[in-house]
């Protein structure tokens, strides 16, 4: 800019000395030489305007580069203030070149008329350059005004769905709690239906929820508590009951109680230990009492513990609660009913009766059978082990005492008579009365022995083999006529 910028007073004060060695110019041309050196004038302004606007549009383009890297809102604020210093740059340019230049054709121009065109065209000039500059700067404020507006209807476009998101995060929230009361409800009706199969552990978690009375899931399982007590009550005194069934007859028999002291602990199926404990009400066995209390008290099936308690009552005429857990049981055997020995029995002492044991053993074990059967109906193993006991004492039936004979037919007669389908029973008495002469009898005890055979070929060939005398009597060819 130094070299360019020239004096306009030097310029001015070379033209007077130019003019004044020159002494036949005339005074137009004076004038029309100033007006050209005035031209040259504006025009030197007019370049250094354009120089300073590629120096704006350089540094502009820098700015550019910079605000293209930023966020939209604020490279369009810094363009507004952008646009407004250009603006106010011009304007400070356009009053300079008026000062001056007005200042050199004032003290210069001699004509009015030079003045005032001088004067129009740099108007024209600098309101032409001015424009040029304006007019982008306010297009590019109006695009700014129109991404604010567009910012504006966004925000309110956002605004309701922020609302949307902050409803719907609540909405998660609240329905994430609901979700979490239906499965913990969800859950206690599932130990509700688990307790009406008969699962004990599950009546264990509804009293434990139920004692939280406050809450609702409490008041829920207490509910569900007093619907299966009623449950349980109709169980109770359900006349179709579950009933001991021979595999061969598919019917009803009369186990021994051994085998039924033996199912109703350790049977898998709990219908099968319903049944042997609905065997102890109909056979009257009171000594029973005592497991019963403790299969109503234990066992995992409630249906199970429900028939205890109702054979309980039956045995003993006493009367407890409807439903379970049957604590009312327990607590009248613990007062009153242990003290009752017709109540009790022996017969887990049959655990201390050896698997195999010889003759020199006999005089020991007879005396602990004995105590285990203690008068007791039903005991038809023991009666039989008994009397196999006796029989066993001399390989031949013919040489045994009196005596020792006389005790195994009774105690076979009492197997025999008070269960059903004691073959091995059977078959040894039999052969007592074989070894007498007794041939109908022998046939009557084979009859009895027939249906709970599961080879009715292979007892046929037993029976011919072991009483050869009576395969010729019509009972016997009766007997095995169907097979």
């Amino acid at each position: 800019m130094s070299e360019e910028n020239i004096d306009i007073n030097k310029v001015l004060k070379t033209d007077e000395e130019t003019s004044a060695g020159k002494t036949k110019v005339s005074h137009r041309d004076s004038v029309l030489q100033e007006a050209l050196l005035i031209d040259q004038l504006v025009t030197q302004k007019l370049q250094e305007q354009r120089s300073l606007e590629t120096i704006l549009r350089m540094q502009f383009s820098d700015h550019q580069k910079s605000i293209d890297n930023r966020l939209k809102v604020y490279g369009s604020i810094f363009m507004i203030v952008l646009a407004l210093l250009g603006i106010w740059g011009y304007s400070e340019i356009e009053k300079f070149v008026r000062s001056q230049v007005g200042t050199q054709l004032d003290a210069r121009l001699i004509t009015p008329e030079v003045k005032k065109t001088i004067k129009d065209a740099l108007e024209t000039q600098t309101k032409v350059f001015v424009i040029g500059k304006i007019d982008p700067l306010n297009k590019t404020i109006s695009g700014v005004r129109n991404d604010l507006a567009n910012l504006q209807t966004t925000a309110k476009l956002i605004d309701p769905l922020g609302r949307t998101v902050r409803d719907l995060s609540t909405e998660t929230k609240s329905a994430k709690l609901d979700a979490k009361k239906v499965s913990e409800e969800t859950a206690t009706l599932s130990l509700y239906y688990n307790v009406r199969s008969g699962e004990r552990s599950a009546l264990n978690q509804l009293i434990t929820i139920a004692k939280d009375d406050q809450s609702r899931k409490g008041k829920l399982a207490k509910a569900l508590l007093d619907d299966s007590s009623l449950y349980f009550q109709e169980h109770k005194y359900n006349l179709t009951q579950s009933h001991v069934m021979s595999v061969q007859t598919k019917k009803h028999y009369r186990p021994a109680a051994e085998e039924i002291y033996d199912g109703m602990y350790n049977h898998k199926k709990a219908t099968m230990r319903e049944a042997y404990i609905n065997e102890i009400g109909e056979r009257n066995f009171k000594y029973f009492v005592q497991d019963l209390v403790k299969i109503a008290r234990d066992d995992p099936n409630l249906k199970v513990a429900c028939r205890a308690e109702a054979i309980i009552e039956k045995l003993t005429e006493e009367k407890f609660e409807d439903f379970p857990p049957y604590n009312e049981v327990q607590r009248w055997w613990d007062e009153k009913g242990k003290k009752d020995v017709k109540y009790s029995n022996s017969l887990h002492r049959l655990s201390e009766v050896p698997k195999k044991f010889g003759i020199e053993e006999f005089d020991s074990i007879i005396p602990l059978f004995e105590k285990i059967i203690n008068s007791q109906q039903g005991m038809c193993r023991s009666h039989s082990s008994i009397a196999e006991m006796y029989l066993s004492k001399h390989d031949n039936l013919s040489k045994l005492s009196k005596g020792d004979k006389d005790k195994a037919k009774e105690h076979l007669k009492i197997a025999i008579e008070e269960c059903d389908g004691q073959n091995h029973a059977i078959f040894r008495y039999a052969s007592l009365l074989y070894d007498e002469g007794k041939k109908s009898d022998v046939i009557g005890m084979l009859s009895k022995a027939k249906p709970y055979v599961p080879d009715v070929i292979a007892f046929e060939k037993l029976c011919r083999s072991t009483f050869p005398n009576i395969t010729n009597e019509d009972g016997f060819k009766k007997l095995f006529e169907v097979k």
